[in-house]
């Protein structure tokens, strides 16, 4: 049981304005120069930024320090504990920088008469700390005051913990191996906040003001034993330290923010030598790299005074960030300086052993605890442990992914992408992996597909933007909305590397003549001309066998490459050109073919109310468009696997050219949803009109419309009728723009009026830019269906009309 001393608290009536309190603690700083003394600076900056030289070398005078002299490291740790109250009042602990002195009560400024009480959470998640470090925790413990004179201490002395620390002799073990040892755990208070004015930090600066909203902010110190050597066992230190606390939920340990404050106590000895010389402490370090470079810093600087025969003082030095330097502060007090006794107002802690157990049994697996567990049992590396464990969250994410997949949902793939292509990704975006979209069973299922060869790594690569950044189905849905299937058919990657011997010959003769390296061009041109899609295994497998046996080639003829397929289908050749009749379907499948082709043609109903909605600027109804083109994705799906299943040429080219087109309308599905998101009307316009020509390319190659003449032209009917008798602005003078009524000036389709819903650029066969327009037509196709065709045609043939006065709605089939 915890025995609290509940007191009656006398309060003053004190008005305490934030202006008034931060003018009655205006200080002037302590500058580089202590006590009137000048002390020599050691070591020029440019030798101890520890960059690499020549033959890989770092600091050569640091290299040189210790040859002759051991680092004798320890670090006092100050963290701020995550409670909502503070140490022993009930004001909150929550800091606004831009609300100075307004977190503050009689009892956190030490006003008279007035009389703290502990924060049993304070007791708490130190006992947590404690037990997380392998410490003993003391069933007594109680508090002390230490007593000085600064400016930012309200009370001239500070309640914390002296002689009978509620944590002892610990042990934290680092992910090298290296045990360093915990002399003690205590709680305490914080001071204020001092606000360095006339320079970035109080080196330098001219005066001070002080917030009092951190004053008696609950804190740990955790004192570890002087076990470290170097600077960069210091920083590991720090940053297994900090993992543990976010580990108990005992502090965020943001070294930012100031919730994780550590000073390091440097000294040097000759190597051999008995018994510990004078050591320095250094402040105002504000990142593990910082820790590091001020240690090293501080061996050197140590080093060359001794050889000077200068000797080194017990001082407290800060660390300039920009100079790479230490500074002087203050000569160092002595314990008796602070003049510890019993706390008067506060009386000795019990802990019953009944709520220790309590505490201890709710403490999660901690970091070096996960680590082993990751290499023992789920076959990672101590690296690969190590970068997984550093942060919670993506542990958990990690977790989960393992145990939502399958037998062929390997731990070490999972980890590989998590920490390899994820992590990247999200660094770039500034996201944690809990805020991805694809969430820890996607991930599992990913490496399944992987796993099971349905698509290969780089179809992975290609679709994890999307799947991280706005897919909101499951990857294997992303998958075949793209048409992105591996392909592991061996005759289908047999005529790919085919085709590409033919068209590389000089390489085939050069590789059998010796440069076998150009095995790798082969592999590297089989993975492009298949868009990513052929599996690396086989198409390994087949490329040498074809290369080291030049008479298999001979036997073979090669067939037209998928990638030209896919190249037709992105030029639109497959929907434009007036190809043969689709074979009739068989009648057992005649009934389901028109039940999914009707469902697509009711797509283009859906179209007409996006484009209203789109250029009234309705985003509450056009950010509903993306789920409702989602749920056709099965549709379209079914319908190119039933209406082209033969395995004749024919037909897989018409899956590819409707697989591609499929991927390319989700795509701008994506597209318009970040527009919705964003409310950017220019992105949505741009994502209608892909949307659009997608699916009207799509309704060709699938014989989806049921009365389309691709051969008929207008043009004829308009070969004896003068430009002048047709209504528009002359395109260069006034050209249009989206959303304006047009009529087609040129071409097949001369005399056709429609609406401009987007503008595109392309480059030449010569590299030159080619301007289109994106013309969704007022005529409409199908005796039943009623679609508006899609055109892109040059841009230089779309005119403004100039006989649109209220005609606007006419341009939509769903009227206002």
């Amino acid at each position: 049981m915890l025995l609290l001393r509940r007191s009656f608290c006398v309060f003053f009536v004190v008005l305490v304005l934030s202006n008034n309190v931060a003018q009655a603690f205006k200080c002037y700083s302590l500058g580089g120069r202590a006590h009137g003394t000048h002390h020599r600076t050691f070591a020029p900056t440019s030798l101890l930024m520890a960059k690499k030289k020549k033959g890989g070398k770092g600091n050569p005078e640091l290299e040189k320090a210790l040859e002759e002299y051991e680092p004798i490291i320890g670090i006092e740790v100050h963290t701020q504990l995550a409670t909502e109250t503070k140490a022993y009042c009930g004001c909150s602990t929550h800091y606004s920088p831009d609300r100075p002195n307004t977190n503050i009560c009689p009892v956190c400024l030490g006003e008279p008469g007035t009389l703290p009480v502990p924060n049993m959470k304070v007791v708490e998640l130190a006992a947590k700390m404690g037990m997380a470090l392998n410490c003993e925790i003391a069933t007594e413990t109680k508090f002390d005051r230490k007593n000085y004179f600064y400016p930012d201490t309200p009370k001239n002395y500070q309640i914390t913990q002296y002689d009978y620390p509620i944590c002892e002799r610990g042990v934290l073990e680092l992910p090298s191996g290296k045990k360093v040892g915990v002399t003690r755990l205590h709680m305490e208070e914080d001071s204020a906040k001092m606000n360095h004015q006339g320079a970035d930090s109080l080196a330098g600066s001219t005066h001070s003001w002080a917030d009092f909203n951190r004053a008696g902010v609950p804190l740990a110190e955790i004192v570890s034993e002087p076990d470290m050597r170097s600077g960069a066992e210091a920083a590991e230190y720090g940053r297994e330290l900090q993992k543990v606390l976010r580990y108990v939920g005992a502090s965020d340990g943001n070294m930012a923010e100031g919730s994780l404050r550590l000073d390091v106590n440097v000294s040097i000895r000759k190597k051999g030598e008995p018994g510990l010389r004078t050591k320095v402490e250094l402040k105002n370090l504000n990142s593990f790299k910082a820790v590091q470079q001020s240690i090293d810093y501080e061996i050197v600087r140590q080093a060359q005074a001794y050889e000077a025969g200068e000797g080194v003082r017990q001082e407290t030095r800060l660390w300039d960030e920009k100079e790479l330097v230490s500074k002087i502060m203050r000569v160092k007090e002595g314990e008796a300086d602070y003049r510890y006794f019993p706390e008067p107002d506060i009386p000795p802690l019990r802990l019953d052993a009944d709520l220790l157990s309590a505490w201890k049994a709710a403490l999660v697996e901690l970091p070096a605890a996960k680590r082993a567990r990751y290499v023992r049992d789920l076959g990672l590396d101590a690296e690969q442990a190590r970068v997984l464990t550093d942060d919670q969250q993506t542990a958990a994410y990690f977790e989960a992914a393992v145990a939502a997949g399958g037998a062929g949902c390997a731990p070490v793939e999972v980890c590989k992408w998590l920490i390899g292509d994820v992590a990247g990704h999200l660094a770039k975006t500034r996201r944690a992996a809990a805020e991805a979209k694809l969430r820890p069973a996607g991930l599992a299922q990913m490496v399944e597909l992987i796993a099971a060869r349905r698509i290969t790594g780089k179809i992975a690569k290609d679709l994890l933007p999307d799947l991280l950044d706005s897919w909101e189905g499951t990857p294997a849905e992303l998958v075949a909305a793209r048409g992105m299937e591996a392909i592991n058919d061996p005759a289908a990657i047999r005529e790919i590397v085919l085709r590409i011997f033919a068209e590389n010959q000089d390489k085939v003769e050069a590789y059998r003549g010796g440069k076998t390296k150009l095995a790798g061009f082969f592999l590297g041109q089989a993975m492009t001309q298949s868009g990513g899609r052929a599996d690396p295994e086989t198409s390994q497998r087949i490329t040498m066998e074809l290369l080291d046996n030049p008479e298999l080639v001979a036997a073979a003829a090669p067939a037209a490459p998928e990638a030209e397929v896919r190249a037709e289908a992105a030029a639109g050749g497959v929907a434009e050109e007036p190809a043969a009749a689709a074979p009739a379907p068989a009648p057992a499948k005649e009934a389901a073919l028109k039940g999914y082709g009707d469902r697509l043609r009711r797509i283009a109903r859906t179209l007409d109310e996006l484009q209203r909605d789109i250029f009234n600027e309705d985003w509450e109804f056009v950010a509903t468009y993306p789920a409702t083109f989602r749920a056709f994705v099965p549709v379209f799906t079914r319908y190119t696997d039933a209406r082209f299943e033969g395995e004749g040429e024919a037909d897989r080219q018409s899956r590819v050219a409707l697989r591609y087109e499929v991927g390319r309308l989700f795509g701008a599905v994506e597209r318009l949803k970040r527009a919705a998101e964003k409310k950017d009307p220019r992105e949505a316009q741009a994502a209608f009109a892909q949307i659009s020509v997608a699916y009207d390319r799509y309704l060709k190659a699938g014989y989806l419309y049921d009365a389309y003449d691709p051969v008929t032209s207008t043009e004829k009917f308009f070969a004896d009728v003068p430009d002048s008798a047709l209504r528009f602005a002359p395109p260069a003078a006034d050209p249009p723009k989206i959303k304006d009524l047009v009529l087609l000036t040129a071409g097949p389709d001369k005399g056709k009026t429609g609406t401009l819903i987007g503008l595109e650029e392309t480059l030449g066969s010569k590299g030159e830019k080619k301007k289109s327009g994106i013309v969704k037509l007022d005529n409409t196709i199908g005796r039943v269906s009623k679609i508006r065709e899609i055109k892109v045609v040059p841009y230089a043939i779309v005119a403004k009309r100039l006989d649109t006065e209220g005609e606007r709605d006419a341009v939509f089939s769903i009227k206002k």
